[in-house]
């Protein structure tokens, strides 16, 4: 099964499948700037748990994934919540990014589903065009995590990872940008599923002159 059909089904069959959970660095980069002054690109979206607080914010918010299920999901939480939403479905390399539109840009557990030559094409996108002291927010699984080498608590979702983060790799794709903070760890994750654990790679930079 491809990870795409493999997501619109776990998608369709669990509508909130990771709820509103999200990473405390997360919450601290948001919290960080008035998010109502802000246009976000979440690009690989999910079912949009970012995207929903960011909204709830009260940021405009543009949401991108393949997974139609997902999408179609979202599209209606924003309606019945009256976020500012906007979602596109398609491959996030097919997306082009809107020159000097967004501040930030939200990628989650996106570079990893891609190769390391499909993630450093993408972060070239990004950089290119988003605004000057924009920022991006990025996760991705590691090679710490059990995933890697199909070990005992590794995630139901790890076998749709196209590419685990050595260490450096993330921040080495980004070295053009002003690298706020780069860290890797390993942890639990409670958040769906059967107990697992994730090696976990976050980075928060911004996009110089």
């Amino acid at each position: 099964m491809s990870s795409l059909a493999y997501f619109d089904t776990l998608y369709g069959e669990r509508p909130d499948y990771y709820g509103l959970g999200v990473r405390d660095e997360f919450r601290a980069f948001s919290s960080s700037c008035n998010m109502a002054e802000r246009t976000v690109l979440d690009l690989g979206c999910g079912q949009g748990r970012h995207s929903k607080i960011l909204a709830a914010m009260g940021a405009t918010v543009d949401a991108v994934d393949q997974s139609r299920a997902a999408i179609c999901q979202l599209d209606g939480y924003a309606t019945q919540n009256g976020l500012k939403i906007t979602t596109t479905c398609c491959d996030a390399l097919d997306f082009r990014v809107q020159p000097r539109r967004y501040d930030d840009i939200i990628l989650v557990t996106l570079l990893d589903h891609l190769t390391l030559g499909g993630a450093s094409l993408l972060e070239r996108e990004c950089r290119t065009n988003i605004k000057t002291g924009g920022r991006v927010y990025v996760e991705v699984f590691t090679t710490e995590d059990p995933g890697f080498i199909e070990a005992p608590h590794r995630s139901e979702t790890g076998t749709a990872v196209r590419h685990f983060f050595e260490k450096g790799e993330l921040a080495n794709i980004f070295k053009a940008w002003k690298i706020l903070k780069c860290e890797e760890f390993v942890e639990e994750d409670k958040s769906h599923g059967p107990f697992h654990l994730h090696g976990i790679g976050v980075l928060i930079a911004t996009k110089g002159r």
